[in-house]
């Protein structure tokens, strides 16, 4: 925070104050408070350059200001301040401002000034806050985080209301002050102040933030905030908040669901309202680039739905699946990525299987399998989820190419776990009869592809190949349970017998005994290899 004087600059031309050491003389010498306000007010002008604040830090300016916050005068008290918030900006400064006693000096202008006086000595404070030693004497000497907040609270004044809040804010951002801040109530204080409803929303949202901050790597903390009824706080500030604000609360909000308080959420309409958010207007957003807003949102979305259906549901009733599918377009890897989560998580779900098909995944999860690494991983899980059980899904899957585009990964994808999903996804899709998926498959190279890897590792002693090929025998098996498949199935497992060690036993079998031990090698699938 750098502070300007607020004064015209001609009253700080004189020729006497030109040179630093001349200008922190009259400071320390001059008995007149004019005067010494005017040496004052130059020195927060000066101090907002840093080549200035150098040369007046080293001709004594910092013992000269805090002297000035005794004074009786109110003026040069909050103008002592404004110039040492200015000062306070080079770090290099801050062991000084300590050693000479200004941190009690300023946390007593906050406790006892007038609106203007607490201001000056906040933003002060704040600027000091940002080194964890200074921080750590600001929260002793004020007595906890209860008293900040009582004071952003009491307030009616915008100034002091903003030096409060953004003193709260950089205290947070301390590594290792957590437990400090928390300590003597300082959670629940935080929490309380958020459910204040005299409290100004510009208020509360500096508030959340420095929640978050302590309670983001903290599960306790997370908890103590949570049971003093923050949840449905931060909820409000989700609707009505700045973009800022809204930030704050969803990187808060997926603290809490991360925390497993994903049923308060719920039931504090927190999913719609993070929901909502990928369609925020985020045009007065700062604390972070719009993308990483919306990555954001996804990633909380995820979060919420894993392992609930009724979470799912109400994301898909919340309208918000095609602005999902709309970001699959995205150029960024990780917004793109974020979404994908999220419906191949919302496609177990029927009533989202539609929503999401009908908002035209289905070509676009076709085009991303073609690319290789997570975004192909992804699209091949959200694919598995979505053709299965379902034939309509299935069918608009395989209508725009998906069986090719799932076989190109199965045999050249550099991921394991994407040649997973692509395998499991064909296995769902060869026991879709509706969705033309087993004759497609049988129609192109799968069948082959299937048959060659059942061959090459159906006899290893590698439990990883050996699943690789239960699975794929998986595939083959529902495929010979079709009458119109079992001729194409049984061909390409004789055209490469060749490959396995067993040739010289399966070289002489017939349609029926192919069909029995594909079942066997299909009985022995273990689901957790998928």
């Amino acid at each position: 925070m750098v502070l300007d004087t607020g004064l015209e600059k001609s009253a700080m031309s004189e020729s006497h104050f030109e040179k630093p050491e001349s200008l922190i003389k009259h400071l320390k010498e001059s008995r007149e408070v004019s005067r010494s306000l005017r040496a004052a007010t130059k020195v927060t002008e000066l101090a907002r350059n840093e080549a200035t604040r150098k040369s007046m830090i080293k001709a004594g300016a910092i013992p000269a200001l805090i002297k000035l916050l005794r004074s009786p005068s109110r003026d040069l008290r909050i103008t002592s301040s404004h110039a040492l918030c200015n000062i306070a900006i080079s770090k290099s400064a801050h062991q000084e401002i300590l050693r000479n006693g200004g941190i009690p000096l300023l946390i007593q202008s906050m406790l006892t000034g007038q609106p203007d006086e607490v201001s000056a000595g906040g933003f002060a404070l704040a600027n000091l806050a940002r080194v964890s030693q200074l921080a750590s004497s600001i929260l002793d000497d004020a007595g906890g985080v209860g008293i900040l907040t009582g004071l952003l609270k009491a307030w009616d004044h915008s100034h002091a209301r903003e030096a409060c809040g953004d003193l709260l804010l950089k205290l947070s951002l301390n590594s290792g002050i957590e437990d400090k801040i928390a300590s003597n109530g300082g959670v629940e204080a935080l929490a309380k102040l958020l459910s204040d409803e005299d409290v100004r929303l510009g208020s509360k949202e500096k508030a959340l933030g420095a929640l978050y901050n302590v309670c983001s790597t903290n599960r306790e903390f997370c908890s103590r905030a949570a049971d003093a009824g923050a949840i449905p706080a931060v909820v409000y500030i989700l609707r009505k908040g700045s973009a800022n604000g809204k930030f704050s609360g969803l990187l808060m909000t997926k603290t809490f669901t991360v925390n497993e308080f994903e049923q308060e959420v719920y039931q504090a309409g927190g999913v719609e309202a993070v929901a909502k958010l990928l369609d925020a207007d985020l045009s007065s957003l700062q604390h972070a680039e719009p993308v990483n807003f919306r990555q954001e949102v996804a990633k909380t979305l995820y979060e919420l739905s894993v392992g609930r259906e009724d979470i799912k549901e109400r994301i898909t009733e919340a309208g918000v699946v095609p602005t999902l599918v709309a970001l699959l377009d995205s150029g960024g890897n990780h917004l793109r990525s974020a979404a994908l989560k999220v419906l191949y998580g919302l496609a177990v779900n029927n009533k989202a299987k539609s929503a999401i098909v009908q908002a035209g995944a289905a070509p676009r999860l076709v085009a991303l399998l073609r690319k290789n690494g997570r975004d192909s991983e992804f699209a091949a899980t959200a694919i598995r989820n979505l053709v299965f059980d379902n034939d309509r899904t299935a069918a608009m899957l395989v209508k725009d190419g998906a069986v090719g585009a799932l076989l190109v990964v199965v045999q050249r994808s550099s991921s394991l776990d994407a040649r997973k999903q692509a395998l499991a996804a064909m296995v769902n899709l060869s026991n879709e009869p509706g969705s033309k998926g087993p004759e497609t498959i049988c129609k192109t190279s799968a069948v082959e592809v299937f048959a060659q890897e059942v061959m090459r590792f159906s006899s290893s002693r590698k439990e990883d190949e050996f699943q690789w090929a239960a699975w794929c025998a998986v595939v083959l098996h529902n495929l010979m349970e079709y009458d119109e498949c079992l001729p194409w199935v049984y061909q390409a497992l004789c055209n490469r017998v060749s490959l396995s060690p067993m040739k010289n036993k399966l070289k002489d079998m017939d349609k029926t005994a192919f069909k029995q031990w594909m079942a066997e090698l299909a009985a022995e699938s273990d689901l957790d290899y998928l």
